[in-house]
């Protein structure tokens, strides 16, 4: 187990309590425990998840959510602006009031928007990419450009 003594972790997730994402579990809980927050897009209602965790999570208000509710063909006309995909000054707000210093994002494609506002808030980033995000979406031109960004 990894323990970041003195710094303390946010950890973004789309979700929170999906059943096939129980390692993002282990990852809030066992990294840095008691000193861990989360920041998620959808806490999943009580019938549908299978986790839950224990320390403050902050549900995003974010345009992001809603606009995956529109259709692709929709979504693929709106222009693509950091500034609305996420609540900044909420977030900002929430990294600050629990002193988080170091943020870990679940998720290349979902945690893009994240590398921009951690280097606004002066917190460290850090991605944790898994399966489809690399080989699917890497596959696609606009992503293989996004995750240029990550080498900042």
């Amino acid at each position: 187990m990894i323990v970041l003594k003195k710094n303390k972790l946010a950890i973004y997730s789309p979700n929170i309590g999906a059943p096939s994402e129980t390692f993002i579990k282990r990852h809030i809980c066992d990294i840095n425990p008691g000193r861990t927050v989360a920041i998620t897009n959808n806490v999943l209602d009580a019938a549908n998840r299978t986790w839950t965790v224990d320390c403050p999570v902050y549900q995003v208000n974010d345009a992001l959510v809603y606009m995956r509710r529109l259709p692709r063909f929709v979504r693929k006309r709106l222009p693509d602006n950091r500034a609305i995909q996420k609540d900044v000054s909420g977030i900002k707000t929430f990294l600050k009031k629990h002193d988080v210093s170091v943020l870990l994002g679940q998720y290349l494609n979902d945690s893009w928007p994240f590398v921009w506002l951690a280097q606004k808030c002066g917190v460290r980033f850090y991605a944790h990419a898994h399966g489809y995000d690399l080989s699917m979406d890497f596959s696609k031109e606009l992503w293989r450009k996004r995750y240029v960004d990550y080498a900042q």
